[in-house]
């Protein structure tokens, strides 16, 4: 799992939630470290748990990015916000197989996560 995210908050307790339940986890703290990290590690990485908030490189920017070095990555996006009320809130591609609404609990995350790794990839 590869979490991209500003917080650094959202970064360690994601990262806690997922490896006590078994997972490898890598966190990135903006766009730009999370494509460089899925980049390098791309095969080891099931899921990419990416903000859609953060400054420079949002989450939308993130997501066309990781599909241009893996059209079939799985992605859950998270936000505080309505996608739609993102800036560049078009429409999100199928590789995005999850929405995370912060402030979210465990089960949640771990739900969002379990259906991301069930379902098929992306177009």
């Amino acid at each position: 799992m590869l979490v991209v995210d500003d917080e650094e908050a959202i970064r360690i307790i994601s990262r806690r939630i997922l490896e006590a339940f078994g997972y490898r986890a890598l966190v990135a703290a903006d766009g730009h470290e999370g494509i460089r990290l899925y980049g390098e590690a791309s095969a080891e990485i099931a899921v990419v748990i990416t903000d859609m908030g953060m400054p420079g490189i949002d989450g939308h920017e993130t997501i066309r990015a990781l599909i241009g070095i893996n059209p079939k990555v799985r992605i859950i996006a998270m936000s505080g916000f309505a996608v739609e009320e993102q800036p560049g809130g078009d429409r999100l591609p199928p590789q995005v197989c999850g929405l995370l609404e912060k402030p979210y609990n465990t089960e949640t995350f771990l739900r969002a996560v379990h259906i991301a790794l069930a379902g098929p990839h992306g177009a």
